[in-house]
């Protein structure tokens, strides 16, 4: 589980193991199974963030120069908020803007009029170049979900808008506690002001790539504790491991973990590929 606190629907008696992200979500956990297994492990992102381009290599593939101010705009996969208008704002004030719509076609047709009128502003729809966009980019602009923990692991600032009721003012809070994150209204001048105040302070960008084989190794521990066995060399558990990914698992309202015959442990992760 992903989420800082979690819905009741997603506990289920007979669930062996919990994974979270967080003890606050741990703790929501219990408040519905008081006996209930939690693990608190480091929360996964794809390989491509991992592997991101460099600053150098993102920004030629976009055209954007070397040693301008660039900043990713993006709220999930409908575009919430008023990203039209932080978009133009933000490139008036001299930033260049990597915006995405998602799937949110109307907010990409502003976008693509917005970008006639000023060349800073370059517009996608959904895309799988998220990576990319935020090697690219000093600074990620987004509402509180797993985007965080993508540019986290890039190395990217957040500015974070508060545009989701319930379990998004619940993950906003916790990326705030988490550190290298501010909060803007979303509004356009809150916006502007709060992006170059983080942009004045140039070392919040982080230069150390996150390792993979943090989450990689608690994930192993965690699984082991229950039960699961990995056989082999440290290699060979960590690929088992990455095939029994939380990314590849049923969604949280599934029971992912069930007891086999010995009575050990065993998990049932759906492919996605």
């Amino acid at each position: 589980m992903t989420d800082s606190f979690a819905h009741r629907l997603w506990v289920h008696d007979h669930t062996d193991l919990f994974l979270v992200t967080s003890s606050l979500a741990a703790a929501s956990i219990r408040r519905f199974r008081p006996d209930a297994v939690v693990e608190v492990v480091e929360a996964p992102a794809r390989p491509a963030f991992y592997d991101a381009p460099t600053v150098t290599e993102a920004r030629a593939a976009l055209g954007i120069p070397l040693g301008v101010p660039c900043a990713l705009v993006m709220s999930g996969s409908w575009g919430i908020g008023p990203l039209d208008d932080v978009a133009r704002a933000l490139a008036a004030s001299g930033v260049y803007v990597l915006v995405v719509a998602g799937t949110n076609e109307r907010l990409q047709r502003r976008l693509q009029a917005a970008a006639e009128t000023d060349p800073r502003i370059i517009p996608f729809g959904y895309t799988e170049r998220v990576a990319e966009l935020m090697a690219a980019s000093d600074v990620v602009l987004t509402s509180s979900g797993d985007t965080c923990r993508e540019a986290r692991v890039v190395g990217r600032p957040l500015v974070l808008f508060d545009v989701v009721p319930g379990h998004g003012r619940e993950n906003l809070m916790h990326e705030l506690e988490l550190g290298n994150a501010w909060l803007a209204a979303p509004e356009p001048a809150s916006v502007v002001a709060i992006v170059h105040s983080v942009l004045e302070q140039g070392d919040v960008v982080s230069s150390e790539p996150a390792d993979p084989r943090k989450w990689e190794q608690g994930f192993i521990d965690a699984l082991e504790r229950v039960g699961v066995d990995f056989d082999g060399s440290v290699d060979a558990r960590v690929m088992s491991a990455q095939k029994l990914s939380p990314l590849t698992f049923q969604t949280p309202s599934c029971n992912t973990a069930k007891p086999c015959a010995s009575g050990r442990a065993t998990v049932s992760p759906r492919y996605t590929s």
